[in-house]
């Protein structure tokens, strides 16, 4: 079944002035099925190399631009990675359907030695001018909550703001909520 604009189902804090936006950015980003197939591009800096290097994995794989190559050959409603990544290689890749990951976190500090703490690196103001300015399909942006963390309440924060001012641009937003532990 594809999905027509009147079966949207719009939150009210879109403002009418982007209403249409948010429509249809939704719909792009469903492929007009009200389901979303993402392609998660952030695990560059959250994992860094440890899933993309050694023994068994093509040098290729090591390249950040490795996916954006599976995003432009692949249906996806949307590819996910943070703003300087899409800046890097978006010029060469500009049929991609963006989102863009407004925080992020290394691996490299345990759960163990310290609670998980992702905050804002951009934000929606920023996605906007530089959505603008490169042409680029960019529907929405993304944020990560660790839920439990004693950093959860700061984070929480962060993402209602994300939220409340990409709906007021007409953008969609993706939160990715991790328990901690």
């Amino acid at each position: 079944m594809i999905l027509k604009a009147e079966d949207v189902s719009v939150p009210l804090d879109v403002p009418k002035n982007t209403r249409q936006k948010y429509i249809e950015n939704y719909l792009k980003i469903t492929r007009g099925s009200g389901r979303l197939m993402l392609f998660a591009g952030d695990q560059k800096v959250e994992h860094l190399n440890d899933d993309f290097y050694g023994p068994g994995i093509s040098p290729d794989d090591n390249e950040p631009e490795h996916f954006f190559r599976i995003a432009s050959k692949s249906k996806i409603g949307v590819f996910a990675s943070q703003l300087g990544l899409i800046a890097g290689y978006g010029m060469d890749y500009p049929d991609v359907p963006y989102l863009v990951k407004l925080n992020s976190k290394t691996n490299l500090v345990k759960t163990s030695q310290a609670d998980p703490i992702s905050t804002q690196w951009t934000n929606v103001q920023q996605v906007e001018e530089f959505r603008e300015n490169s042409c680029l399909n960019i529907l929405g942006v993304g944020y990560t909550v660790y839920l439990g963390s004693e950093h959860e309440a700061e984070m929480l924060h962060e993402a209602a703001q994300i939220v409340y001012e990409a709906h007021k641009s007409g953008l969609i937003t993706v939160l990715w909520m991790y328990l901690r532990g």
